[in-house]
């Protein structure tokens, strides 16, 4: 009689662990989806943006210089950012060039004496972009 119960009490159990793992399991699968689901509307969204942003360009316009620039440093450096540093009299200049995509931005830091200064294409900038724009990629 005893074992019988004890047989009977392990059964229960078994059956609430099993349905507690399916309702998990169910759970789980939900989460999942949903976050399948916000990955593809975004990867849609940034794909019918990038579409925007290539019927918007005209086809015959005339590249800037700095285009060229940008596209020969995307080929030469791999995608994210890169970091070079070296001196040069008595400063020390920190390279990054950023690459995203065939496009690339040369940032720069130049540490003296007299002070910090920041670059990006040749162009002073203040140091919260090239925070951004360096680190924030």
């Amino acid at each position: 009689m005893a074992v019988a119960e004890g047989q009977e009490a392990l059964k229960v159990r078994g059956d609430d662990l099993a349905q507690d793992n399916r309702e998990q399991v169910v759970e789980t699968k939900d989460v999942l989806q949903r976050r399948d689901a916000q990955l593809s509307q975004r990867s849609t969204d940034q794909r019918l943006a990038a579409q925007e942003r290539i019927s918007s360009t005209s086809l015959n316009e005339p590249k800037d210089f700095t285009d060229y620039n940008r596209s020969k440093l995307a080929t030469e450096y791999p995608q994210g950012v890169t970091e070079e540093s070296y001196t040069e009299g008595n400063k020390v200049i920190v390279r990054r060039v950023v690459v995203d995509g065939n496009k690339a931005d040369e940032y720069s830091k130049v540490i003296a004496k007299w002070g910090t200064f920041y670059f990006r294409n040749g162009q002073s900038i203040t140091e919260m972009i090239w925070t951004n724009g360096t680190e924030g990629e």
